[in-house]
């Protein structure tokens, strides 16, 4: 896949670089999603967190979670 679609919060990696040009797996973005989904229904609240689009972007690059 080349292009993304959908909220950032629920937006893999790959999907975020704009470095990759070759474009990203959307069966492995799905997987990320649904990981990100699981941790949401279980402790109420998202894995990336920031006052701004550009923080939440990137939090998820940096890999900084919070558990």
């Amino acid at each position: 896949m080349k292009n993304m679609a959908g909220t950032y919060q629920f937006m893999s990696p790959e999907a975020l670089s704009s470095k990759d040009k070759k474009g990203f797996s959307g069966k492995a973005a799905d997987i990320w999603s649904l990981g990100v989904t699981f941790y949401s229904f279980f402790f109420l609240e998202l894995p990336f967190s920031s006052n701004s689009l550009n923080g939440i972007i990137q939090t998820i690059m940096k890999k900084q979670y919070f558990l």
